[in-house]
């Protein structure tokens, strides 16, 4: 029996045996959290500043341990929730609100497009009778061609020269037809009739330059080589020419045949046609190149003939195309469109001042003369002589200058009136 006793320690230590590890963790936590406690206090403490006694007094302890409290919360400061962002939670997202980088084309627009747009008050359009066309003359007379080739090369140069060209290779095969029957006739040149249209502008708003004018495949296939060389590095001339002198900064390249490799036009010697060229790949990068001529930067905006459109028999990948080309055109164009719009608003308000002011002037004027002409009308009557008299009292010479003094006011005056 006296075996089997267990004394007051053995069950201390039949008993402790399972509970000890626990109570070694409870005790070690319950001294973490008063550590804790107690480095928030401090922290607390030192986190009041130093103010007035009135408002040390208003500031409680509890409150600095709150604000401790909430600088520990693994979210920080938090937003109120209705505006917390899911980028504040989430890592993987983009946490940087910077702005993409603008495309080259959208540079091109807003530092160079835009500011000489507001510079320009008037607008400068190129002439038919301009002197640049008397070599183009010359060399359609020299080589005995015929139809209106040379007067649509013309039309499609004398566009605004405010606005960005359009540089292309051979516009319309059917620039022998008069200039409405070749646009109906010509699927390029009436997508862009239409663009245009769209941005509120015309063709002959704009400037279109041919890379090979009064050239066309067709001629190119009749010709034998040393006749092919020979014109189509005369006619590349008349276009290098043109751009020289009159030193257009924007042009839109949408050609491609200018280029080396090119096995009909790739035979011009001037290293300036592969400079000219445009692909599909750097339109869709929205990329702008440069050219230096005589000191003068023309800036080269990457696109592509329209034709690429209208050959792919892809719906999917035609709509596509349409859309990049489209896209680059109405970002150059409507600003223009929108200048010209503005100015002829602004032209139309000083139209109406001035005419009113006009007006208002000549009318007095008139008045005046015909109580001049009656006064001397009665003088002469009375023989009375004087150097103001002049001949004004001839019926004759009064009734012809009455009339010019009419044919000018009477587009001002009202006929009411």
């Amino acid at each position: 029996m006296s075996s089997t006793r267990l004394g007051f320690v053995d069950v201390f230590t039949f008993v402790s045996l399972p509970v000890m590890p626990y109570i070694n963790v409870v005790f070690f936590h319950i001294t973490r959290l008063l550590f804790i406690f107690q480095t928030l206090y401090f922290k607390a403490k030192r986190a009041v500043p130093l103010r007035p006694k009135m408002e040390q007094s208003t500031r409680s302890v509890d409150g600095s341990l709150m604000e401790a409290f909430s600088s520990l919360s693994l979210r920080g400061n938090a937003l109120p929730h209705e505006s917390t962002p899911l980028s504040g939670i989430n890592p993987f997202l983009n946490t940087d609100n910077t702005e993409q980088e603008p495309t080259q084309l959208e540079t091109l627009i807003r530092d160079h497009l835009l500011p000489n747009l507001e510079r320009r008050k008037n607008l400068l359009r190129l002439s038919p009778n301009h002197s640049f066309f008397q070599d183009a003359r010359d060399l359609w007379e020299r080589e005995g061609w015929d139809g209106e080739g040379l007067s649509n090369y013309i039309t499609l140069l004398c566009g605004i020269l405010n606005f960005p060209a359009i540089l292309l290779l051979n516009p319309s095969g059917w620039d022998h037809l008069p200039w409405d029957h070749m646009i109906q006739n010509s699927p390029t040149l009436r997508w862009l009739q239409q663009m245009l249209g769209s941005c509120g502008l015309t063709m002959r708003d704009i400037i279109i330059i041919d890379a090979f004018p009064l050239l066309t495949d067709r001629d190119m296939n009749d010709m034998e080589k040393t006749e092919k060389l020979r014109l189509s590095n005369e006619v590349f001339k008349l276009t290098v020419k043109f751009l020289r002198r009159f030193k257009p900064p924007i042009m839109i390249s949408c050609q491609c045949s200018s280029n080396p490799s090119n096995r009909r036009w790739g035979i011009v010697k001037d290293p300036l046609a592969a400079l000219l060229c445009s692909s599909v790949g750097a339109a869709r990068r929205r990329e702008v190149a440069t050219i230096a001529l005589e000191e003068h930067t023309t800036h080269i905006v990457q696109g592509f003939h329209p034709m690429h459109i209208e050959r792919d028999e892809d719906l999917e990948r035609r709509s596509d195309l349409d859309q990049v080309l489209r896209s680059i055109l109405e970002a150059l164009y409507r600003p223009c469109a929108d200048w010209k719009d503005r100015q002829s608003r602004e032209c139309e308000r000083n139209l109406n001042t001035t005419a009113e002011e006009a007006r208002v002037m000549m009318r007095a004027f008139l008045h005046a003369i015909t109580a001049h002409r009656q006064c001397q009308q009665r003088a002469s009557k009375f023989g009375t002589s004087s150097a103001r008299l002049g001949r004004l009292y001839d019926i004759h010479a009064w009734v012809k200058f009455s009339q010019h003094i009419h044919s000018f006011v009477s587009p001002m005056i009202p006929e009411s009136s």
